[in-house]
């Protein structure tokens, strides 16, 4: 027998980003939990004028409304340049890129990217998104 739960813990606010997300699938005949996804969002630099956000983990289709909420609360952060480091994310869903497409198209201007993988790259970029790219 199995079955799947959605967890998340939120950890932090809107100035404070912190999000764990992950599901679990539990199988009882073996005793065992094994989770699936997972991704974080954490504020490892800022000062008046720069914010960095570290994206962690795997951004997949059944975590994608946490990271639609995310994205569009760091829009209501106070006036400054936001940098999202993606050096750790290792993988993200097709619709967590295309939202990341969309999103950076009407956001505003001084919220960029940086270390993401060769296919969110190349989306950018065949989107018209380069300036948003740090290489």
């Amino acid at each position: 027998m199995r079955f799947n739960c959605d967890k998340l813990k939120h950890l932090g606010g809107v100035n404070k980003v912190d999000y764990f997300a992950a599901q679990f699938s539990y199988y009882p005949e073996m005793n065992l939990i094994i989770t699936a996804t997972m991704f974080r969002i954490k504020k490892v630099f800022e000062n008046p004028k720069l914010a960095i956000y570290k994206i962690e983990g795997k951004i997949t289709d059944e975590s994608l409304q946490v990271w639609i909420d995310e994205l569009h609360a760091l829009n209501q952060l106070p006036d400054r340049k936001i940098i999202l480091d993606f050096c750790q994310a290792w993988s993200l869903s097709a619709s967590a890129i295309e939202f990341l497409t969309a999103y950076l198209s009407n956001s505003r201007p001084d919220i960029q990217i940086m270390n993401t993988g060769i296919d969110v790259r190349n989306t950018l970029h065949a989107a018209g998104l380069s300036a948003r790219v740090l290489e």
